[in-house]
């Protein structure tokens, strides 16, 4: 599949960021993306900001699954296994 110049983009980014939060503390890599949110957030007005964020947690929802197969396939999270 060829990806859009957004999708290259969108992997460009992603594969810089990810190593910067690799084996950080979960609290610091909840408060870094906490951040990055408020900031993409603040892009918006304040009457919009709710329906924003609720469309973002609704994808971040669907795409668990999908990162949750790369990273550890097809048994799931280990914690969740019998």
């Amino acid at each position: 599949m060829k990806l859009t110049e957004q999708g290259k983009l969108h992997e460009r980014l992603v594969s810089t960021i990810k190593p910067h939060l690799h084996g950080v503390d979960p609290a610091i890599q909840s408060s870094v993306l906490a951040e990055l949110l408020a900031t993409y957030l603040i892009g918006f007005s304040r009457r919009h900001r709710v329906e924003v964020l609720m469309d973002h947690v609704t994808f971040v929802r669907q795409l668990v699954p999908t990162i949750e197969g790369i990273v550890y396939g097809g048994a799931g999270h280990p914690d969740d296994r019998n």
